[in-house]
């Protein structure tokens, strides 16, 4: 993450960007994105011992996981127990 927050491609949107919560209505999931007019980057977490599966407004790529893989179908995600992710629109 610090590397990231160094690149010229994402300090910007990470030291500046406006941040907005969503999925709030899920249990144990603290997610929001940090975006500005030309980036948009989506931080998830998944806060409890089962898995959860999250539907995503846009496509995307990862760009951190703390997990080696992560599942997805389309826009759907799945977390496992307590994985991370940083996500960034395509």
């Amino acid at each position: 993450m610090i590397a990231l927050k160094r690149s010229e491609e994402y300090s910007e949107v990470l030291a500046t960007g406006k941040i907005t919560p969503f999925q709030r209505e899920q249990k144990g999931i603290f997610a929001y994105t940090r975006s500005n007019d030309s980036q948009s980057l989506c931080v998830i977490c998944n806060n409890q011992n089962e898995s959860c599966r999250i539907e995503l407004p846009k496509a995307f790529r990862v760009l951190l996981n703390n997990h080696r893989c992560l599942e997805k179908k389309g826009k759907t995600i799945e977390l496992l127990p307590y994985q991370a992710v940083l996500l960034e629109d395509l």
